[in-house]
Formats: C-alpha cells, structure tokens, sequence
C-alpha cells in the first residue's frame, strides 16, 4: 500500500507538470477545448495557474502534516468539480472522446484525495 507522501508526491508532480504544459503550450488548450482564440489563452493560464497551486498545496502538505486534511479535502473537492465540469463541457460540446480520459483522471485523482482526506486514515 502505498504511503499518504508517495501519493502527494505523485500528485505534487502531476498537477505541476500538467499545469506547465498548459502555461507554456496554450495551443495545446485551444485544440483541446475549440474555444475562441483570444480566450483559449485566458482560460489555459487559469487552469494552468490552478494546477500548479494544487501542486504547491499537495507538496507543503506533504511537507507539514497539519495540512494535510485541509488540503486532502481542498484537492477532494476541486479534483471532483473538474470532472464534473469537464464531463459536462466534453458532452455539451461533443468534443473529442479522447477527453473523457482526463475527466476520468480527476475523477481519480478526487477519490485518491478522498482516502487522504478520510478521517480514518
């Protein structure tokens, strides 16, 4: 089984890297989502920018214990609401189904956060 600081290192890394590539690569966000490209850009960079606060979240939780629950509930609760807008725009929007995989994911990533977050552990 692994330990509650593999899994927010791995989540640390995730989110820092996907959220890099959104920053960097915003092309990557406009033939993802086929917004307008005036503010694909816009929403690539806040994406982007939430992605690597969650990744700053999850490496000073894995750092000091007390944030832990804090921020397991906050990755929780922020993983599960972008699949279920992701969900929505990928069907509203009959984008491509190659995107149902990152809906997927943080769907994932929302039920990892839920164990970390759980009162049990």
């Amino acid at each position: 089984m692994m330990s509650i600081n593999s899994i927010l290192r791995i989540a640390a890394l995730y989110y820092g890297l996907f959220g890099l590539v959104l920053l960097v690569q915003p092309e990557a966000f406009h033939v993802a989502t086929q917004l307008e490209p005036r503010s694909d850009y816009f929403f690539a960079g806040l994406v982007g920018g939430f992605l690597l606060a969650g990744s700053a979240a999850c490496e000073a939780a894995r750092r000091n214990q007390e944030l832990l629950k804090g921020v397991g509930f906050l990755m929780m609760v922020s993983s599960l609401g972008a699949a279920g807008v992701g969900l929505f725009w990928v069907v509203w929007a009959d984008l491509s189904p190659l995107l149902y995989a990152s809906v997927g994911a943080f769907g994932l990533w929302g039920y990892l956060f839920w164990g970390v977050y759980s009162p049990e552990s």
